[in-house]
């Protein structure tokens, strides 16, 4: 290859540099461009549509996270979204989904109220994680009796008072007094750690298909080491300890089909390895 050439083809390849250079700079302007629209013009929310909610209106609930229709899709902070519509006592958990070109859903999964625990004014309810949920203002003479404490099991009147309809189908959690119940925050109960504990049972409940968490009407929690469910309006069920939930609730759930639970009883699953129906008076 003499000069002529050499030269020629290195003016060729500057050529193609140049070409390649310039290409590429025109698709950066060009996603610069299209972001920038995209941020201004394009992609601005038309519909929203809220599922899943029933405590709340749609409008609360937007309003709560800040979305509006003409905002736009990729300039709203999906987590701050969430996290204040969080602060709603009954929203458990929330996810938001872009639908482009124009559309924005949101969906609300919400607490459920598992225990209510007897107040000055009437009854608050919590979920499993002992979050308050709401205060209902409930006459004190429409409340169940709680149980005495220096009672035994097998001395303490089942029957009781018929819980109000709002109540229906929600134990009462007793024997534990809370030190401090503000709505949408976690219950304290002085200085022992509850944690888990309540949410343990009620998993072990639903996992349960024996047995069913609404026909319990009372959860007595003298200590971690002496747990007691009224279940219906006659059995006891004394678990001990939480230790082994699945299996109580198992060894319960064949207590009951072999011997009913019409008749007012104790079924004693605190040792698994030795379980007892005891009928009462």
């Amino acid at each position: 290859m003499n000069s002529v050439e050499r030269y020629y083809q290195k003016k060729k390849k500057r050529k193609k540099r140049a070409r390649v250079l310039f290409f590429s700079l025109l698709f950066i302007l060009l996603m610069i461009t299209l972001a920038i629209l995209s941020m201004t013009v394009f992609f601005n929310a038309e519909t929203i549509i809220v599922e899943g909610n029933s405590h709340y209106s749609a409008e609360e609930i937007l309003e709560r996270g800040g979305l509006k229709i003409g905002q736009n899709l990729f300039r709203l902070d999906k987590f701050k979204a969430i996290e204040q519509m969080q602060e709603l006592p009954y929203v458990k958990s929330v996810t938001i989904r872009r639908r482009l070109p124009n559309r924005l859903t949101v969906e609300i999964v919400e607490n459920q109220p598992v225990v209510w625990v007897a107040t000055e004014g009437g009854a608050a309810l919590l979920n499993e994680d002992y979050r308050v949920l709401e205060f209902l203002e409930i006459p004190a003479e429409e409340l169940p009796a709680q149980s005495s404490e220096e009672q035994s099991s097998e001395e303490q009147n089942t029957e009781g008072v018929p819980a109000p309809a709002l109540l229906e189908g929600i134990p009462q959690l007793t024997q534990i007094e809370p030190t401090e119940l503000l709505i949408g925050e976690t219950a304290k109960f002085g200085e022992e750690d509850y944690t888990g504990f309540l949410k343990r049972l009620y998993e072990a409940f639903l996992r349960n298909t024996d047995l069913e968490w609404p026909q319990v009407k009372e959860i007595q929690f003298f200590a971690r080491y002496d747990v007691k469910l009224l279940y219906g309006q006659a059995i006891i069920i004394d678990f001990g300890t939480l230790d082994q939930a699945d299996t109580k609730l198992e060894l319960a759930a064949y207590l009951l089909k072999d011997n009913g639970s019409s008749q007012p009883a104790t079924l004693d699953v605190s040792n698994t390895e030795r379980v007892y129906y005891r009928p009462r008076k």
